[in-house]
């Protein structure tokens, strides 16, 4: 789990910069088509500025032995400013996904990623549960 003092989380990311091919490229829909450190900037900052305590966690991890590593992450946080539009509910949202990465000569090169959108939507109330019928126009209070 990283949960670190700015501080360390700049060394971190230092030593990233190492790993990563300058021409590393995110194929997944939480930044397409961004390549670069500029990919990996991007991920946090989808969720960070909505919840200050995003933290991610690697659930499993998984090796073919030469060229692909495909991670479960956990990603976590408490929504306390506005994301997608919707207001802070001060709770916390727990959100799974998956990626596959690709190496070349010790560095990340590619990456193919999904997140459970909907099950974060869901918990943001932004979505219906199963069950649950979806609010419509019919449903609203006559004025």
């Amino acid at each position: 789990m990283i949960a670190a003092a700015p501080e360390a989380l700049a060394r971190r990311f230092v030593a990233i910069q190492a790993t990563v091919h300058p021409l590393y490229l995110d194929h997944g829909a939480l930044a397409p088509g961004a390549s670069g450190l500029d990919a990996l900037r991007a991920v946090p900052g989808l969720g960070g500025d909505a919840c200050p305590d995003l933290r991610f966690a690697a659930d499993g991890c998984f090796a073919d032995g030469t060229a692909r590593v495909a991670l479960r992450l956990v990603v976590t946080g408490t929504h306390t400013r506005p994301f997608l539009g919707l207001a802070p509910m001060g709770r916390v949202v727990r959100v799974a996904g998956l990626a596959v990465y690709r190496r070349d000569a010790g560095q990340l090169v590619e990456v193919w990623s999904h997140v459970d959108t909907l099950g974060l939507l869901r918990q943001l109330g932004a979505a219906p549960h199963l069950g649950e019928r979806p609010a419509t126009r019919a449903d609203a209070p006559d004025r």
